[in-house]
Protein backbone atom coordinates (compact mmCIF):
# COMPACT_ATOMS: atom_id res chain seq x y z
CA UNK A 1 0.00 0.00 0.00
CA UNK A 2 2.29 3.09 -1.44
CA UNK A 3 -0.30 5.58 -1.67
CA UNK A 4 -4.06 6.03 -0.47
CA UNK A 5 -4.79 6.75 -4.31
CA UNK A 6 -6.33 4.15 -6.31
CA UNK A 7 -4.57 4.41 -9.61
CA UNK A 8 -1.07 5.36 -8.25
CA UNK A 9 -0.86 2.44 -5.95
CA UNK A 10 -2.06 0.37 -8.80
CA UNK A 11 0.48 1.86 -11.14
CA UNK A 12 3.15 1.02 -8.37
CA UNK A 13 2.06 -2.14 -7.60
CA UNK A 14 2.31 -3.40 -11.56
CA UNK A 15 5.67 -1.95 -11.51
CA UNK A 16 5.15 1.42 -13.24
CA UNK A 17 8.03 2.66 -11.35
CA UNK A 18 10.26 0.69 -13.80
CA UNK A 19 9.84 3.01 -16.39
CA UNK A 20 12.07 5.79 -15.41
CA UNK A 21 14.72 3.01 -15.35
CA UNK A 22 13.55 2.36 -18.51
CA UNK A 23 14.24 6.34 -19.70
CA UNK A 24 17.20 6.18 -17.72
CA UNK A 25 18.91 3.12 -17.16
CA UNK A 26 22.10 4.68 -15.38
CA UNK A 27 19.57 6.01 -13.01
CA UNK A 28 20.63 5.48 -9.25
CA UNK A 29 18.30 3.92 -6.68
CA UNK A 30 18.34 7.18 -4.71
CA UNK A 31 17.02 9.48 -7.78
CA UNK A 32 14.75 6.87 -8.48
CA UNK A 33 13.44 7.09 -5.54
CA UNK A 34 12.74 10.45 -5.21
CA UNK A 35 11.27 10.50 -8.65
CA UNK A 36 8.78 7.99 -7.47
CA UNK A 37 8.02 9.81 -4.30
CA UNK A 38 7.39 12.84 -7.01
CA UNK A 39 5.46 11.67 -9.50
CA UNK A 40 2.85 9.46 -7.33
CA UNK A 41 2.71 11.91 -4.21
CA UNK A 42 3.91 9.70 -1.66
CA UNK A 43 3.67 10.70 1.75
CA UNK A 44 6.67 11.17 3.91
CA UNK A 45 6.46 7.94 5.86
CA UNK A 46 6.53 6.03 2.50
CA UNK A 47 9.16 8.24 0.71
CA UNK A 48 11.35 7.58 3.92
CA UNK A 49 10.75 3.72 3.50
CA UNK A 50 10.49 2.81 -0.02
CA UNK A 51 12.90 0.07 -0.59
CA UNK A 52 14.07 -1.98 -3.63
CA UNK A 53 15.35 -5.62 -3.55
CA UNK A 54 15.88 -8.57 -5.04
CA UNK A 55 16.41 -12.17 -4.42
CA UNK A 56 19.16 -14.37 -4.67
CA UNK A 57 19.19 -17.90 -3.04
CA UNK A 58 22.20 -19.79 -1.18
CA UNK A 59 24.16 -23.08 -2.00
CA UNK A 60 21.83 -25.27 -0.36
CA UNK A 61 18.74 -23.36 -2.03
CA UNK A 62 17.69 -21.12 1.07
CA UNK A 63 16.20 -17.53 -0.55
CA UNK A 64 17.86 -14.46 0.89
CA UNK A 65 16.25 -10.80 0.38
CA UNK A 66 19.10 -8.36 -0.68
CA UNK A 67 18.26 -4.88 -0.82
CA UNK A 68 20.16 -1.95 -3.40
CA UNK A 69 22.01 0.74 -1.94
CA UNK A 70 20.87 4.45 -2.62
CA UNK A 71 24.15 4.74 -4.65
CA UNK A 72 23.88 2.05 -6.72
CA UNK A 73 22.64 2.66 -10.48
CA UNK A 74 20.13 -0.04 -12.33
CA UNK A 75 23.16 -0.52 -15.70
CA UNK A 76 25.21 -2.54 -13.28
CA UNK A 77 23.35 -3.96 -10.27
CA UNK A 78 25.64 -6.63 -10.62
CA UNK A 79 25.10 -10.94 -10.26
CA UNK A 80 22.67 -12.92 -8.36
CA UNK A 81 22.33 -16.75 -7.62
CA UNK A 82 19.15 -18.50 -8.99
CA UNK A 83 17.38 -21.22 -8.35
CA UNK A 84 19.54 -23.83 -9.91
CA UNK A 85 22.84 -21.78 -8.23
CA UNK A 86 23.48 -20.32 -11.02
CA UNK A 87 24.98 -17.02 -11.19
CA UNK A 88 23.00 -14.86 -13.31
CA UNK A 89 22.43 -10.75 -14.35
CA UNK A 90 20.27 -8.54 -11.95
CA UNK A 91 17.82 -8.04 -14.78
CA UNK A 92 14.69 -5.14 -14.08
CA UNK A 93 12.13 -7.18 -13.53
CA UNK A 94 13.63 -9.07 -10.98
CA UNK A 95 13.78 -5.77 -8.83
CA UNK A 96 10.77 -4.97 -6.84
CA UNK A 97 10.08 -2.37 -4.48
CA UNK A 98 8.64 -2.40 -1.01
CA UNK A 99 7.61 0.05 2.06
CA UNK A 100 10.42 -1.18 4.30
CA UNK A 101 9.53 -0.93 8.03
CA UNK A 102 11.95 0.26 10.59
CA UNK A 103 12.77 -0.73 14.12
CA UNK A 104 10.25 1.62 16.19
CA UNK A 105 7.97 2.57 13.60
CA UNK A 106 4.31 2.28 14.89
CA UNK A 107 2.07 0.80 12.70
CA UNK A 108 -1.76 0.85 12.50
CA UNK A 109 -4.11 -2.32 13.00
CA UNK A 110 -7.81 -3.55 13.24
CA UNK A 111 -9.18 -3.49 16.31
CA UNK A 112 -12.48 -4.34 17.73
CA UNK A 113 -15.00 -1.96 20.12
CA UNK A 114 -15.15 -3.86 22.83
CA UNK A 115 -14.37 -3.71 26.36
CA UNK A 116 -10.66 -4.50 26.38
CA UNK A 117 -10.28 -1.86 23.79
CA UNK A 118 -12.65 0.65 25.86
CA UNK A 119 -11.05 0.40 29.37
CA UNK A 120 -7.52 0.87 27.53
CA UNK A 121 -8.63 4.21 25.41
CA UNK A 122 -11.11 5.52 27.73
CA UNK A 123 -8.39 7.41 30.61
CA UNK A 124 -6.76 8.31 27.09
CA UNK A 125 -10.13 10.18 26.25
CA UNK A 126 -9.77 11.59 29.21
CA UNK A 127 -6.31 13.06 29.08
CA UNK A 128 -7.44 14.17 25.74
CA UNK A 129 -10.88 16.25 26.71
CA UNK A 130 -9.04 18.29 29.13
CA UNK A 131 -5.97 18.90 27.19
CA UNK A 132 -8.63 20.11 24.42
CA UNK A 133 -10.71 22.02 26.45
CA UNK A 134 -7.74 23.88 28.64
CA UNK A 135 -9.48 26.81 29.65
CA UNK A 136 -12.27 24.87 31.66
CA UNK A 137 -11.03 24.40 35.50
CA UNK A 138 -10.26 20.70 36.45
CA UNK A 139 -13.05 21.31 39.33
CA UNK A 140 -15.44 22.01 36.94
CA UNK A 141 -16.66 18.79 35.19
CA UNK A 142 -16.71 18.17 31.59
CA UNK A 143 -19.53 15.71 30.13
CA UNK A 144 -18.80 13.04 27.66
CA UNK A 145 -22.31 12.14 25.86
CA UNK A 146 -22.38 8.24 24.85
CA UNK A 147 -24.88 6.15 23.34
CA UNK A 148 -25.77 2.08 23.69
CA UNK A 149 -23.82 1.08 21.12
CA UNK A 150 -22.66 -2.56 22.54
CA UNK A 151 -19.14 -2.33 21.50
CA UNK A 152 -19.00 0.31 24.64
CA UNK A 153 -18.11 -2.89 26.67
CA UNK A 154 -19.96 -4.83 29.36
CA UNK A 155 -21.89 -3.25 32.60
CA UNK A 156 -18.68 -4.13 34.44
CA UNK A 157 -16.15 -2.80 31.68
CA UNK A 158 -18.84 0.10 31.92
CA UNK A 159 -18.58 0.65 35.51
CA UNK A 160 -14.75 0.80 35.60
CA UNK A 161 -13.87 3.15 33.13
CA UNK A 162 -17.24 5.20 33.92
CA UNK A 163 -15.35 5.60 37.46
CA UNK A 164 -11.97 6.08 35.67
CA UNK A 165 -12.76 8.87 34.42
CA UNK A 166 -13.13 10.76 37.42
CA UNK A 167 -9.71 11.44 37.73
CA UNK A 168 -10.53 13.89 35.11
CA UNK A 169 -13.29 15.09 36.05
CA UNK A 170 -15.36 13.95 32.94
CA UNK A 171 -18.69 12.19 33.42
CA UNK A 172 -20.45 10.66 30.92
CA UNK A 173 -24.04 11.19 30.01
CA UNK A 174 -25.59 8.04 28.29
CA UNK A 175 -27.99 8.79 25.52
CA UNK A 176 -32.01 7.78 25.61
CA UNK A 177 -32.43 4.53 24.38
CA UNK A 178 -33.82 4.30 20.66
CA UNK A 179 -33.82 8.48 20.87
CA UNK A 180 -31.25 9.33 17.82
CA UNK A 181 -32.59 12.50 17.47
CA UNK A 182 -31.58 13.56 20.52
CA UNK A 183 -27.66 13.15 20.15
CA UNK A 184 -25.76 15.68 17.74
CA UNK A 185 -24.27 13.30 15.82
CA UNK A 186 -27.13 11.25 14.74
CA UNK A 187 -29.45 14.51 14.00
CA UNK A 188 -27.14 15.75 11.68
CA UNK A 189 -23.24 15.31 12.12
CA UNK A 190 -22.71 12.37 11.15
CA UNK A 191 -24.12 13.27 7.92
CA UNK A 192 -22.56 16.31 7.27
CA UNK A 193 -18.91 14.36 8.07
CA UNK A 194 -20.00 11.64 5.85
CA UNK A 195 -20.39 13.77 2.61
CA UNK A 196 -17.55 15.65 3.14
CA UNK A 197 -15.79 12.77 3.80
CA UNK A 198 -17.35 10.80 0.48
CA UNK A 199 -16.01 13.71 -1.84
CA UNK A 200 -12.42 13.77 -0.60
CA UNK A 201 -12.25 9.57 -0.17
CA UNK A 202 -12.97 9.65 -4.32
CA UNK A 203 -10.71 7.50 -6.55
CA UNK A 204 -8.61 6.63 -2.63
CA UNK A 205 -8.38 3.66 -1.84
CA UNK A 206 -11.14 1.07 0.48
CA UNK A 207 -8.67 -0.09 3.16
CA UNK A 208 -9.16 1.49 6.46
CA UNK A 209 -5.79 3.49 6.43
CA UNK A 210 -6.85 5.37 3.29
CA UNK A 211 -10.32 5.90 5.10
CA UNK A 212 -8.82 7.50 8.14
CA UNK A 213 -6.66 9.63 6.18
CA UNK A 214 -10.14 11.33 4.25
CA UNK A 215 -11.66 11.58 7.50
CA UNK A 216 -8.35 13.22 8.71
CA UNK A 217 -8.32 15.41 5.81
CA UNK A 218 -12.19 16.23 5.82
CA UNK A 219 -12.31 16.96 9.41
CA UNK A 220 -9.10 19.49 8.45
CA UNK A 221 -9.83 21.32 4.99
CA UNK A 222 -13.61 19.93 4.39
CA UNK A 223 -16.29 19.99 6.91
CA UNK A 224 -19.26 22.48 6.73
CA UNK A 225 -19.01 24.47 9.98
CA UNK A 226 -22.75 26.18 9.38
CA UNK A 227 -23.88 22.71 9.19
CA UNK A 228 -22.85 21.64 12.46
CA UNK A 229 -24.53 24.71 13.88
CA UNK A 230 -27.79 23.98 12.14
CA UNK A 231 -27.56 20.82 13.65
CA UNK A 232 -27.04 22.49 17.10
CA UNK A 233 -29.94 24.58 16.45
CA UNK A 234 -32.08 21.62 15.56
CA UNK A 235 -31.34 19.93 18.57
CA UNK A 236 -33.09 22.41 20.69
CA UNK A 237 -36.29 22.70 18.53
CA UNK A 238 -36.08 18.78 18.62
CA UNK A 239 -36.16 18.83 22.28
CA UNK A 240 -39.39 21.29 22.38
CA UNK A 241 -41.32 19.16 19.69
CA UNK A 242 -40.35 16.54 22.15
CA UNK A 243 -41.91 17.83 25.80
CA UNK A 244 -44.89 19.42 23.44
CA UNK A 245 -45.72 15.78 22.70
CA UNK A 246 -45.40 14.85 26.23
CA UNK A 247 -42.24 12.95 25.63
CA UNK A 248 -43.49 11.18 22.46
CA UNK A 249 -41.84 11.41 19.11
CA UNK A 250 -44.41 11.77 16.98
CA UNK A 251 -44.00 15.58 16.16
CA UNK A 252 -40.34 15.01 15.57
CA UNK A 253 -40.93 12.37 13.00
CA UNK A 254 -43.78 13.91 11.17
CA UNK A 255 -41.92 17.36 11.03
CA UNK A 256 -38.25 16.35 10.12
CA UNK A 257 -37.03 18.98 8.56
CA UNK A 258 -39.08 21.46 9.73
CA UNK A 259 -37.33 23.54 12.39
CA UNK A 260 -40.41 25.43 13.95
CA UNK A 261 -43.85 23.50 12.92
CA UNK A 262 -45.63 22.28 16.06
CA UNK A 263 -42.89 23.68 18.46
CA UNK A 264 -44.02 25.70 21.35
CA UNK A 265 -41.12 28.32 21.24
CA UNK A 266 -40.64 29.37 17.60
CA UNK A 267 -36.80 30.81 18.15
CA UNK A 268 -35.41 28.42 19.65
CA UNK A 269 -32.33 28.27 17.49
CA UNK A 270 -31.30 32.06 18.40
CA UNK A 271 -28.27 32.06 20.76
CA UNK A 272 -28.86 35.86 22.18
CA UNK A 273 -31.56 38.64 23.05
CA UNK A 274 -30.11 40.73 19.95
CA UNK A 275 -30.76 38.17 17.71
CA UNK A 276 -34.14 37.56 18.89
CA UNK A 277 -34.99 41.01 18.41
CA UNK A 278 -33.98 41.32 14.90
CA UNK A 279 -35.11 37.81 13.39
CA UNK A 280 -38.07 37.23 15.19
CA UNK A 281 -40.53 39.17 13.22
CA UNK A 282 -39.12 37.37 10.16
CA UNK A 283 -39.37 34.35 11.05
CA UNK A 284 -42.71 34.44 12.81
CA UNK A 285 -44.38 35.85 9.22
CA UNK A 286 -42.50 33.05 7.44
CA UNK A 287 -43.41 30.73 9.77
CA UNK A 288 -47.01 31.52 10.17
CA UNK A 289 -47.04 30.99 5.57
CA UNK A 290 -46.03 28.15 6.15
CA UNK A 291 -47.62 26.51 9.08
CA UNK A 292 -51.22 28.00 8.20
CA UNK A 293 -52.89 24.64 9.72
CA UNK A 294 -51.03 24.86 12.77
CA UNK A 295 -51.25 25.99 16.00
CA UNK A 296 -49.18 29.15 17.34
CA UNK A 297 -48.53 29.72 20.51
Amino acid sequence: RFSIHVEANEQLLKGGWRTFVTEDPAISVNELREKAIEKYDLDEFVGERLTFYFETYTGTGNKIIKNLKDDQCFDSLGMRTNKDGEQVQIELNKVNMCVMIKKNDEIDEDASCDSRFMLECIPEVGQALREKFHWIPIQEKIYLVMDNAGGHGTSEAIDEYTNRLKEYNVEIIWQVPRSPETNLLDLGVWMSMQSAVERVHYMRRCQHDALAKSVEDAWEQNLNRQAFKNVHGRLRVVMRCILDDDGGNNKVEQKRGKLFRDATIIDLTLDDDEDNNNDTNNEEEDIQDDCSDDEMI
